[in-house]
């Protein structure tokens, strides 16, 4: 449940360095989880043909997870393939 929480809240902290741009590259993350510690880390995107790699470090522990590409397409956003014109990666 915790590392759950920890996931999420790195989405939040990601998803706004990556709005206006292709989301690959590497960011620092830092957060609160639910029991009130503190964490901090990274999480590196790479583009892997039409998915996303998205690689977490939070402490000792690392997580790799698949994310498809997502933009806004009126007043919804449309996931797809990976491209330059991602605003947004969903990650599972």
């Amino acid at each position: 449940m915790i590392f759950r929480t920890i996931i999420s809240a790195c989405a939040f902290v990601l998803l706004p360095a990556i709005a206006f741009a292709d989301p690959t590259g590497s960011y620092k993350v830092a957060g609160t989880s639910e029991d009130g510690s503190k964490y901090q880390g990274t999480v590196k995107v790479l583009r892997n043909g039409e998915t996303y790699i998205v690689d977490w470090m939070i402490g000792k522990n690392e997580s790799i997870g698949t994310g498809l590409g997502a933009k806004f397409s009126g007043d919804r956003f449309e996931m797809g393939p990976a491209s330059d014109e991602d605003t947004a990666i969903s990650v599972g």
